[in-house]
């Protein structure tokens, strides 16, 4: 189960990233 959490941790903090980074990243996406 913590693994779980780890992966959300992990992928939230990177999606953190990616807006600061990128603001028009997740935009693109869609």
């Amino acid at each position: 189960m913590d693994k779980i959490k780890q992966l959300f941790a992990n992928n939230y903090s990177w999606a953190q990233r990616m807006k600061e980074e990128n603001s028009t990243y997740f935009k693109e996406l869609a």
